[in-house]
């Protein structure tokens, strides 16, 4: 019952943080110049990449470790947050010669505001572990909806006043601010940091955190890299139509990873001592992340121009353009690599993580140095042909290697999906229901009641076992 809970509010806290999240960018493209969006996309670049390597990665290992100490805690927290002060003097230090680079007037003042994040990014990574550790998921849900929604209202009030697209930033501010009160004070006494500070267990925590912020900012740079290469070579305009759809496309991830993230890292620390009971948690996770995946990007997929429309207005339908290969793209690298992260965190093995996303990076500069010459449009089609290939790599890396998942098991619960949503579109088409596709409710509506209604048959008749069972 308790993962049910969880779950049910990590959907719920994401779902509606998703829709702030649209709802934000959708009012900011509205509201300013398009070009204006393309140079706030390098400074929110920048922020996703500082922001994965602010608490210096050693968070999760409170999660990871089996015995905690008080002292442990405070050097964690205390480091954690004078890197999140480096990095963010680093950020506004550099910020005039970024914008310089880029020819951008604007991103300079961005990037100084996006520098304010850190030291409360760093902060709050170890509140989030302690929840984590002692499995009050519900209560993490509840804290950061709680803080997503008093940065939307912020947002509302800042728009109101015409204070400028920054506000999008401050928003972004103001939630990481809120969100750090509200843990601190609904914390436990034993994760609420002193000035207690232990060597012994610390040397182990930088390791396992070097490693893994090592690997999570090589692999920010990989997703972002696209961004930051294309504001050398193509207009500001050219570049806020791509950012636009890889914002939208990045929603439904935005939506999944975290709950298959925490709830994926808490089981997988609890079953790191049973290899069989560890495979299977990792064979549900990729199931549960395959259906939700597929259907969702299957949706969005069809009506991606009326989406355009419907959330950035008729002037911007040019970012339809974008939408499909970089809608493929981010499903095919989250079918496959979205349980990755919690699996390696929680049986400590972020080396390896690391050293594929540095072998990975290599390959995605390439593509994106040569493809990026040719246009956007070719560079999306680059990135998603390429992240097909490098999913037969991530299996043989990870899931066999790790927990000994061989390829029937992996393709039955990653492909299955994807394959079933294609069919279903099939027998919409060849049934020539155009009404269906009129409008985006009613083609979601009957496409999910489709594709659910094929699931369910092929699975009751072929693999019976695929259904995932949880025990409540």
């Amino acid at each position: 019952m308790m993962i049910f809970r969880s779950a049910s509010w990590h959907l719920l806290s994401n779902i509606i943080g998703m829709l702030i999240g649209i709802a934000q960018i959708s009012i900011v493209s509205r509201a300013y110049d398009i070009s204006l969006f393309g140079q706030l996309s390098i400074a929110l670049v920048i922020l996703n990449i500082v922001q994965s390597v602010a608490d210096i990665g050693m968070s999760n290992y409170l999660v990871h470790v089996k015995n905690v100490s008080k002292e442990l805690i405070s050097s964690v927290f205390w480091l954690s947050v004078a890197s999140g002060i480096f990095f963010g003097a680093i950020t506004a230090g550099a910020a005039p010669i970024i914008s310089s680079l880029y020819n951008y007037s604007s991103l300079s003042y961005f990037l100084i505001i996006v520098a304010l994040s850190f030291p409360f990014i760093g902060a709050i990574g170890t509140f989030q572990a302690g929840s984590i550790r002692n499995s009050e998921l519900v209560k993490l849900a509840k804290v950061e909806l709680f803080s997503k929604v008093i940065g939307f209202l912020s947002f509302l009030l800042m728009i109101y006043l015409n204070l400028g697209a920054e506000c999008l930033l401050v928003a972004n501010l103001i939630v990481l601010a809120t969100k750090l009160v509200v843990l601190y004070a609904s914390s436990n006494h034993e994760f609420r940091p002193c000035f207690n500070f232990g060597h012994s267990d610390l040397k182990k925590a930088l390791r396992y955190g070097l490693f893994q912020v090592g690997s999570q900012i090589i692999n920010q740079i990989r997703l972002n890299l696209d961004v930051l290469v294309l504001g050398f070579v193509v207009p500001a305009t050219t570049l806020g139509y791509y950012s636009l759809a890889k914002q939208l496309v990045s929603k439904p991830v935005s939506l999944i990873n975290p709950i298959i993230g925490r709830i994926g890292l808490n089981q997988f620390a609890m079953s790191q001592g049973d290899i069989s009971k560890l495979k299977q948690g990792v064979l549900n996770a990729l199931k549960i992340n395959s259906i939700l995946l597929g259907l969702i990007y299957f949706c969005f997929i069809l009506q991606s121009d009326q989406i355009v429309t419907l959330f950035f207005g008729q002037s911007n339908i040019e970012t339809d353009l974008y939408i499909l290969p970089l809608a493929l793209f981010w499903m095919a690298r989250y079918l496959v690599g979205a349980v990755v992260g919690p699996l390696v965190q929680a049986i400590g093995r972020t080396d390896k993580d690391f050293f594929w996303n540095l072998l990975t990076f290599l390959v995605f500069l390439f593509i994106v140095v040569i493809s990026s010459r040719y246009g956007a449009l070719v560079l999306a089609t680059s990135l998603y042909i390429m992240q097909m290939v490098l999913s037969f790599g991530v299996y043989l890396y990870f899931y066999r290697e790790l927990v000994g998942i061989n390829m029937k098991e992996f393709i039955s619960s990653v492909m299955f999906s994807p394959i079933l949503a294609f069919f279903t579109y099939a027998f919409l088409k060849i049934l020539n229901v155009k009404n269906v596709f009129e409008s985006i409710i009613s083609s979601v509506l009957v496409t999910s009641v489709i594709f659910l209604l094929f699931y369910s048959i092929l699975i009751y008749v072929f693999n019976r076992s695929y259904f995932v069972r949880v025990k409540l």
